[in-house]
């Protein structure tokens, strides 16, 4: 690597949020959102490392391997401790303390430590959280009262596979229950873990809140990779992860939802084995079979939820459906839905991407059609009538609409100001919550009903949502979470919390 170049700005400088915070390598902050003081002291080839929380990233890569201590100290949590890093060409980060995970090595480069620091889930859902805080003047102490989860829970799960046996770790993270039960998804995948399942826990409590649906947030899920686990790994695995929580979910306490990954048939292993600890408990989850009590309409309706979404914002524009060009990251259950409710309503959808790739047709493509494809080959690569795409040139093509209904994280410092799109729609992660058209009493609607209420809800929502932010003139991010803020801060306070 050379000889190290003092006050150099690639190996000398850690960046946050675009901003320099402090020379030769230390970062120290003692905001809440960040959570984490990291002093890395690596002499030789990897000189200087900043990163947030688990998710820590960085393009930053050099030696082929290497290993050093590392002295992690967190000014909120209060301690420090050192972890043995080892650093392999694979871009996999491991520690002896298990505290820091995996991060993303892309964009680094051979010729020196160009850092790059990416905020992780948690960090980034804490610093909205606050700047929404802030709008509201919400008292400190109830301020970090509302950020604590009301309960983290961690499991072993060891199943016996087809060919011998493996333990997995579960996660269940029950964060806010003032507006009363809790609620919220249960992912597979392997990107699983506590800071992840943290955040979108916290995003469950401000997005039901924000939809005035009376519920609080939660949301768990298995690090595992249900494409390489059998149909009846995958119901042994799910069965056990119900038997460690069993006592801690409940129709009053916790409602577990399909989330990536999981889908009616997982609902159905977790009601079947809750029900052997607690009788027949059909409410216990949602999105479950409709032979199993489940709701008319539920498959289609974070799709639906995502159109009308669409429709209340282009409406504040004067535009409607009818005419506008969409691209649509992710064709899995929501993108998918959205893009044939959209095509019905007239829109065109220019581009889609999933796991198998990217494809675009500048005249629209046939969407009824793509559907077909996509359940004949499990992906939209291939497509005979649409030319093939870069996925990372995707969020960057020219269109009206952009819907992102994959992973979060997708839009970055590093893409934004590359993005062409007039409005953004964000159907990752769940933004609406249709699961609440099933009730505790059993009441089953038909599909117009359904439909009809979410419209609703949406809509109502969106007016809500307008007025925050011509209250505090804000944007509709922040409008958004100070509405949902507001909601669970006042419910906190009403039921008798106490600074």
């Amino acid at each position: 690597m050379g000889r190290e170049r003092r006050g150099a700005t690639d190996d000398r400088t850690v960046y946050s949020y675009g901003k320099q915070l402090w020379p030769e390598g230390r970062f120290h902050t003692n905001r809440l959102s960040d959570t984490l003081l990291l002093l890395l002291l690596l002499p030789g080839h990897c000189r200087k490392f900043f990163g947030l929380g688990r998710a820590a990233r960085l393009a930053f890569w050099r030696s082929p391997q290497l290993s050093r201590p590392v002295t992690v100290t967190s000014s909120v949590l209060r301690f420090s401790k050192v972890f043995d890093v080892v650093f392999k060409p694979t871009g996999i980060f491991y520690t002896s303390g298990g505290f820091l995970s995996s991060f993303d090595l892309s964009g680094s480069s051979q010729r020196g430590c160009g850092l790059e620091a990416i905020v992780n889930p948690l960090a980034a859902t804490n610093r909205n959280f606050k700047r929404a805080a802030k709008l509201l003047a919400l008292d400190s102490k109830l301020e970090k009262s509302l950020l604590i989860p009301f309960r983290e829970i961690k499991v072993e799960c060891t199943i016996p596979k087809d060919d011998g046996s493996l333990a997995y770790v579960g996660f269940r993270v029950q964060h806010d229950n003032a507006r009363v039960s809790m609620k919220g998804g249960i992912r597979y995948h392997p990107e699983v873990d506590p800071d992840e399942v943290n955040a979108l826990a916290q995003l469950m409590t401000w997005k039901i809140a924000a939809a005035n649906i009376p519920y609080g947030g939660a949301k768990g899920g298995i690090g595992c990779d249900p494409g390489e686990l059998s149909s009846s790994e995958l119901e042994r695995l799910t069965r056990v992860f119900t038997q460690k929580i069993h006592d801690l979910i409940g129709v009053h306490t916790d409602v577990p939802v399909p989330d990536m990954g999981t889908n009616p048939q997982t609902m159905a292993w977790i009601l079947d084995e809750y029900s052997k600890f607690h009788g027949y408990s059909p409410a216990i989850v949602t999105g479950k079979p409709v032979d199993l009590e489940g709701s008319l309409g539920r498959d289609a309706a974070t799709g639906r939820g995502v159109l009308f979404a669409t429709e209340a914002l282009l409406a504040e524009h004067g535009k409607s459906i009818s005419g506008q060009r969409f691209i649509i990251q992710g064709f899995g259950n929501v993108g998918a839905w959205a893009a044939q409710l959209i095509h019905e309503a007239g829109g065109k959808v220019t581009a889609v991407s999933d796991i198998t790739g990217a494809i675009k047709n500048s005249k629209g493509l046939d969407v009824p059609r793509l559907l077909k494809h996509v359940a004949a080959n499990r992906g939209v690569k291939g497509f005979d009538d649409a030319d093939g795409l870069d996925p990372k040139s995707l969020l960057t093509k020219d269109c009206d609409v952009l819907i992102l209904a994959a992973l979060g994280g997708v839009i970055n410092r590093e893409n934004a100001n590359e993005i062409k799109a007039k409005f953004i729609i964000e159907a990752a992660n769940h933004p609406t919550d249709p699961e609440a058209d099933e009730n505790i009493q059993g009441f089953m609607w038909d599909d117009e009903k359904v439909n009809s209420e979410l419209k609703t809800y949406i809509t109502r929502g969106f007016k809500d949502l307008k007025k925050m932010c011509k209250t505090h003139n804000c944007d509709l991010r922040m409008g958004a979470f100070t509405l949902a803020v507001n909601r669970v801060a006042r419910a906190t306070l009403l039921r008798g919390w106490e600074a």
